[in-house]
């Protein structure tokens, strides 16, 4: 936060350049980094934490692309703060929140843990493309 909002203050068309760039530049690595937890959840459950705990192995990948998301947020909401632009932020919670109570309950009375990392992946999901329309001018 404090980086982005001293070039923001310094210049506005600097400040959109530099989060244009982290952003081009993490997401790949987060592509990358996600899809590896995903092809590797079963051999990495199985080594870390042994075979019995195989049924945890599409939580998982359900979860890793959630940080998928989860990582986009974390590159995007100190921008949206530090450019004096904090309601979205709020916004974009609240909307993550109202999915969440929404989908937790059914889809964990349906699926149990598996129905939860979707609600979680789901309401990141919503999240994430909620606050890049949102923000996008100021990106992009």
């Amino acid at each position: 936060y404090p980086n982005f909002a001293h070039r923001y203050r310094t210049s506005p068309a600097e400040a959109k350049a530099y989060v244009r760039r982290v952003v081009l530049l993490i997401t790949p690595v987060l592509v990358v980094v996600s899809s590896l937890l995903v092809v590797l959840a079963p051999w990495l459950i199985s080594t870390f934490i042994g075979p019995q705990w195989s049924a945890a192995v599409p939580i998982l990948k359900i979860l890793a692309v959630a940080m998928l998301f989860g990582g986009l947020m974390a590159l995007i909401v100190p921008y949206v703060r530090a450019i004096g632009q904090p309601h979205l932020v709020t916004k974009t919670a609240a909307l993550q929140l109202s999915i969440m109570t929404l989908l937790a309950p059914l889809l964990i009375w349906k699926f149990g843990a598996l129905g939860m990392a979707w609600a979680t992946t789901s309401a990141l999901f919503a999240a994430v493309v909620y606050l890049f329309l949102r923000a996008k001018s100021h990106i992009f």
